[in-house]
């Protein structure tokens, strides 16, 4: 099932899943409200999230949230994003993406999967963004200390 709006490229996704010969097994549900996205997450076999952009992405934080195992891109900021919560797989590569949906069926790697993603989601929560944001400016002040009056770094 592919969920989301139209952003200009389900033409051309439809009729890739019609080339390869899937058409029929693709459903194209486009924009879903809460209700039945939780439905949907809780339910799959998994949440395939191979954007390009990133890396905060919430789909995969939302999937982990509900107990859904996640295979995303690997690309920049995906590993600070997902750690070991995920299957991260080249976006360009199908072969790696199919394996990797294909490791879901495996119960103890599921299982171990969803764990981790739910205790990624519990730390990717609003007050604990804050609460980063806030740890790095106290650090920062450290280093800000070093700067002198000016505001500049010293070179000396």
């Amino acid at each position: 099932m592919l969920t989301g709006s139209d952003k200009g490229q389900l033409a051309h996704v439809r009729s890739l899943a019609h080339d390869v010969g899937i058409a029929d097994l693709v459903h194209f549900l486009g924009f879903v409200d809460n209700d039945d996205l939780v439905a949907l997450y809780q339910h799959a076999h998994g949440l395939t999230y191979l954007s390009f952009f990133g890396p905060e992405n919430l789909p995969p934080l939302e999937a982990f949230a509900l107990g859904c195992p996640v295979v995303a891109a690997d690309v920049p900021g995906a590993r600070e994003q997902l750690g070991d919560a995920a299957l991260l797989v080249p976006p360009t590569d199908p072969a790696e993406m199919a394996a990797a949906v294909r490791r879901f069926e495996d119960p103890a790697l599921r299982q171990e999967l969803i764990e981790r993603g739910r205790r990624r989601a519990k730390d990717r929560t609003p007050a604990g963004y804050v609460g980063g944001v806030l740890r790095f400016l106290d650090e920062f002040e450290r280093t800000r200390r070093c700067w002198g009056a000016s505001g500049s770094a010293r070179t000396e």
